[in-house]
């Protein structure tokens, strides 16, 4: 099983046909929840768009839920690419410059995949117990900001992991709440605006 849906769901046949297929499976799905979102999802226009058979789904996924954390899995691990992408391209600077630029990587990335985050969030809301795989994903988003967050002289190694979760979700919340509800001209500046404010305190508190 791939890792993007390991415990997720399940897949039969040739490993080579397999993969092909899942792959393509995952691809419409993406399509689709981008297009419509989680709730406008059916199995046929699915099997349609992948070019597979209705029954053919669930080889791969015993129902859509499956199928759409399998997706959702994708897109954790696309933020994490996207963020290690913004910090390889610019290195340098002090801690606070540091965390804004995670931080403002992270509202690219929402901003450009609107949908597939909402999906996301929407699945994961509610549940108790997620798969492994989502804990790893969101383990390894949290392990960019502590690396940030090293480079503060006051912050202890014990402190430094609830405060990277505690900063994240602040990021979260503000860039959630703000970013469709701005009443600024430029939303995305009022959103930066307001996360700079956090992070500015932070590097503050601990430097």
């Amino acid at each position: 099983m791939s890792d993007e849906t390991r415990g997720l769901g399940r897949k039969r046949g040739r490993p080579g046909l397999a993969e092909h297929t899942e792959a393509q499976i995952l691809k419409s799905a993406r399509a689709l929840l981008a297009e419509k979102g989680a709730g406008a999802l059916r199995v046929r226009e699915l099997a349609q768009r992948a070019g597979i058979a209705t029954g053919s789904l669930y080889k791969f996924f015993p129902d859509l839920d499956a199928l759409i954390g399998a997706v959702n899995l994708q897109t954790y691990r696309e933020l994490t690419q996207y963020v290690e992408a913004a910090k390889r391209d610019h290195s340098g600077g002090a801690c606070q410059q540091r965390l804004m630029l995670l931080a403002t990587a992270y509202l690219g990335f929402v901003r450009e995949n609107a949908a597939l985050w909402s999906a996301l969030l929407d699945y994961n809301r509610g549940r108790s117990e997620r798969p492994e795989a989502f804990v790893d994903a969101e383990d390894a988003l949290f392990a960019l900001v502590e690396e940030e967050l090293s480079r503060l002289p006051e912050l202890s190694v014990e402190t430094r992991p609830a405060l990277a979760r505690a900063l994240w979700a602040s990021v979260h919340g503000i860039v959630v709440q703000t970013l469709p509800n701005s009443l600024k001209p430029d939303p995305m500046a009022d959103t930066l605006a307001q996360i700079e404010l956090i992070i500015g305190a932070v590097a503050r508190d601990y430097s």
